[in-house]
């Protein structure tokens, strides 16, 4: 395993699905397979999806706005688009944040 400060890639996921479910390789695989295909159909439908006590991922729209062009200094419009957002629930913010004693 990586040094916890990095982020855990898929194959780290796949290695700790199977530590904690004593499953097969393949099977964490499909596993962690699924559930992203599962968020991604939910916010495909405009369905936030809440994640027990870490959080909420949503569909989050962003209006048209206006902008500056950086290489022509000048004034253009952003068009209106659509992203994936992730809201943290105040629980993990407060555990993330704890004061050690």
């Amino acid at each position: 395993m990586r040094n916890i400060l990095e982020a855990v890639n898929k194959n780290d996921l796949k290695l700790l699905l199977q530590d904690k479910l004593g499953c097969t390789g393949p099977q964490a695989l499909d596993i962690i397979n699924a559930f992203q295909d599962i968020i991604l159909e939910q916010i495909q439908n405009e369905k936030s999806v809440h994640l027990g006590k870490i959080g909420k991922i949503f569909l989050k729209h962003k209006a048209q706005r206006m902008g500056m062009n950086p290489k022509m200094n000048e004034p253009m419009v952003i068009i209106a688009k659509k992203a994936i957002a992730f809201k943290m629930f105040p629980g993990v913010n407060k555990l993330l944040n704890k004061k050690p004693e």
